[in-house]
């Protein structure tokens, strides 16, 4: 969608990486979906020193590139709403009592 779209953004994958020590996935509000082999999208616009900090102030946004992130999701998601199978998922569904690795 990104390629496709009229989106311009550029991925850094780095905090995906297995042992990151953010372990920004495992903490997230989706990975009780993901454990349970609900697939998931996971969209971020990265992590600042206030952040979910008493200190996290309106400023750290930059509302312009928030606006483009908020459109690719808007077109992920249609194009997800609009297939005529279920999402392919690309690995066995995990255990949920497993400890999460990122």
């Amino acid at each position: 969608m990104n390629k496709d779209g009229r989106h311009g953004l550029a991925f850094d994958y780095a905090m995906d990486a297995d042992g990151h020590p953010s372990n920004i996935y495992c903490r997230s509000d989706h990975y009780e979906y993901a454990r349970y082999g609900i697939p998931i999208t996971f969209f971020t616009t990265g992590l600042h020193s206030d952040y979910h900090q008493v200190t996290d102030e309106p400023e750290y946004i930059d509302y312009a590139h928030m606006a483009r992130v908020a459109s690719l999701v808007e077109d992920v998601a249609v194009r997800v709403a609009d297939l005529d199978h279920r999402v392919v998922v690309d690995h066995p569904r995990p255990d949920p009592t497993a400890p999460c690795r990122q």
